[in-house]
């Protein structure tokens, strides 16, 4: 996969000058002449834009779709009777429930819905100054004046990217379609990402929702703050967004699992903070930088899947292409791995799964599950590995010549372990991460928790237990697995969840750490807890009677990263300058209280500690929070610390303090390492 640099889209048609009439006639001819030719040329690809290379096309897809509304009366005013404001304006029928939201253009695009030819890769805006200004004559000053930011910086401003070119209906044919991405401040700057449709007439932008919520098209935050926004229009997004979770790849004879959308590349792996389009929508994988991903002419296509287009092969990885240029990446899940029976629910490792090897005598690994393996990294709460780094043929520490046969696959393929188990940096650096939080571990110690062996003999116990495996895959590749119980012991620490409603309410409460929970209390049950909240945030438990401060979780939730910003706090120092930050960060005094009796004696273990939080948008992706009545507001605080042996200078971490407004539910917790 490639990026490409920003390229400004053309603003309108080029304008002819003067013409004859022979000359508009044989003008007509060549135009249609060139229709033809464009149509034709088509069907063998689709041309990428901004210079990239074409993406080759299944025959049967296409790139402009019609995105169906649902089938809404057309009368606001019968449908949403008990809505704030019902009417009509020049944009169409709509209503709105409360004074805050925008109007809703329910029949907007009816009844044959909208239609839009989407670039297979978005088009960034080089200057969006005077897009930005039809909307609103005071920008970008507006940014700061009507609250969105406190501070000036470099990237405080909007970034749009164009996404496709409405079709139809008629009276939106030839309007630019961008995605958006605005400011807002809070633990740190983030940008809230939304899809929009400029309305000239009215001067102002129509936000495009999906009626399908699990896509996370963002409704726009701060939205009458602003002034932006004439109102929203749903649609059905979903053929353009979506990707299937599994895809059987016949040419390597494997199947290939969803991992994740495209990312920004480290030295190190994933660049997991970095602002990038929800998804990859629109194959945007750095706002500030304005990069999209595009795929590269010189990945090998290995398959043609009748829905979603080619999947390509880069060596490493799988992907496809979606409609909108968004890049979904697959892993390869070997075929001798099979799940017998099920896995454990919310485990609080990655369970992992059996495999069909029939291994050597004297090697005991038939009842174990495996994971497939590869680089070490710290994402989330929890250190996991990074997806797709399980090839491992280029890495310094792999020598096939240093593997010895140790089980043969269902289809005959053999499998293999290092022979040099001591000096090989993979084995020492799995010790290390997850020997410690495995059953093997607790089988080290007495009853009294006494060590019960030094650190090379339970190395030694480690080797012992055959915990990685390498074999040979597709294209001649070398890739490792090794056993499921060896993950790490870090985790979400202590998440706690406030509830403050303005009267005593009946509240239903769902959080699905996407690694899945180690402990609750209450007990969670499925479906989440049902809990009697009162506005001085006692909460009943009508399942057992009992009555709590809070609700209470630990669990592993992955896939986002601490920022570099943050907080230096010497040991004398930490009681004072963290509740400071915590109540800066939105806590009252009990809450923070609570939190300390919890991190306080942690945070003091060292001469010094680093302190950061991960932005409230980005935990949700990790760790949905569902409360139903919907607070009014929903603060939620999530604390990483490095314990440090000397100070650093770090550049400090820019906190907005969140207002409590009428019924809110608060969350904090922390990463325990």
């Amino acid at each position: 996969m490639e990026q490409h640099s920003p390229q400004q889209p053309q603003q309108g048609p080029i304008q002819a000058p003067g013409m004859t009439s022979a000359q508009k006639v044989m003008f007509g001819i060549l135009g249609v002449l060139s229709i033809i030719l464009m149509l034709v040329g088509y069907s063998a690809y689709v041309q990428v834009q901004k210079g990239k290379s074409a993406i080759p096309n299944d025959p049967d897809r296409s790139d402009a779709y019609t995105l169906d509304t649902d089938d809404t009366d057309t009368s606001a005013t019968e449908e949403h009777a008990d809505a704030f404001e019902t009417g009509t304006d020049a944009l169409g029928v709509f209503y709105r429930n409360s004074p805050d939201d925008l109007k809703t253009y329910d029949a907007l695009f009816e009844p044959a819905g909208l239609a839009i030819e989407w670039h297979v890769g978005a088009i960034p805006i080089e200057d969006e100054t005077n897009i930005m200004r039809r909307v609103d004559a005071q920008y970008p000053n507006s940014i700061f004046q009507k609250g969105l930011l406190y501070d000036r910086c470099d990237d405080c401003h909007v970034f749009l990217f164009e996404a496709g070119v409405v079709m139809a209906p008629a009276t939106f044919a030839g309007t630019p379609l961008y995605y958006m991405f605005y400011p807002i401040e809070g633990m740190g700057i983030g940008y809230v990402q939304v899809l929009v449709l400029p309305i000239e007439e009215q001067g102002k932008f129509l936000v495009l929702e999906s009626n399908n919520p699990e896509l996370d098209i963002s409704y726009p935050e701060s939205a009458e703050q602003m002034g932006w926004f004439i109102g929203q229009a749903t649609a059905d997004f979903s053929s353009v967004y979506t990707y299937p979770t599994e895809i059987y790849i016949p040419a390597h004879n494997a199947t290939v699992r969803h991992k994740l959308a495209y990312k920004k590349k480290t030295e190190d792996g994933l660049n997991l903070w970095v602002s990038a389009g929800v998804n990859n929508a629109g194959g945007i994988y750095d706002v500030t930088e304005q990069l999209v991903a595009s795929f590269n002419p010189k990945d090998e296509i290995v398959h043609q899947d009748p829905t979603y287009g080619p999947v390509f092969y880069d060596g490493f990885g799988y992907y496809i292409v979606l409609q909108d240029g968004a890049i979904q990446q697959y892993d390869l899940v070997p075929d001798f791995f099979t799940a017998e029976e099920a896995a454990p629910e919310k485990s609080m490792y990655i369970p992992g799964e059996f495999t069909d090897i029939v291994w050597n005598a004297g090697i005991d690994n038939a009842k174990d599950r495996y994971i497939v393996g590869g680089k070490l990294g710290s994402y989330g709460c929890g250190n996991n590995y990074l997806p797709l780094t399980s090839v491992v043929s280029e890495e310094e520490w792999f020598d096939e010549t240093k593997l010895a046969h140790i089980g043969t696959t269902k289809n005959g393929a053999p499998v293999y372990e290092a022979t040099n188990p001591k000096e090989n940096k993979y084995y020492t650096d799995l010790f290390q991460y997850g020997y410690f939080a495995s059953q093997a571990a607790e089988e080290t110690r007495d009853d009294n928790g006494n060590e019960l062996y030094t650190e090379e003999e339970k190395y030694q116990r480690f080797v012992a237990d055959h915990p990685v495996f390498f074999w040979q895959g597709p294209a001649n590749t070398w890739r490792v697995f090794h056993k499921a119980k060896y993950q790490s012991l870090a985790e979400c620490g202590k998440p706690v969840v406030y509830l403050y409603p303005e009267e005593t309410t009946a509240i239903h409460v769902q959080v699905a750490p996407n690694g899945g929970f180690t402990k609750t209390d209450p007990l969670y049950p499925d479906g989440g807890w049902n809990v009697i909240a009162h506005p001085d945030g006692r909460l009943e438990y009508p399942k057992n009677g009992q009555e709590y401060p809070y609700l209470f979780w630990e669990g592993h939730a992955n896939g986002f990263q601490f920022r570099e910003q943050g907080f230096v706090i010497a040991k004398k120092n930490v009681p004072t300058e963290t509740r400071e930050l915590l109540y800066k960060a939105g806590l009252n005094i009990q809450e923070a209280e609570d939190f300390m009796e919890f991190w306080q004696e942690r945070m003091m273990a060292s001469p010094y500690v680093f302190v950061t939080f991960v932005d409230q948008r980005t935990f949700e992706k990790a760790a949905p929070l569902s409360i139903v009545p919907k607070p009014d507001t929903t603060i939620r605080v999530m604390m990483n610390f490095e314990p440090l042996d000397a100070w650093k200078d770090v550049e400090p971490l820019s906190i907005r303090t969140p207002k409590r407004v009428g019924y809110t539910a608060v969350e904090w917790g922390g990463v325990i390492q």
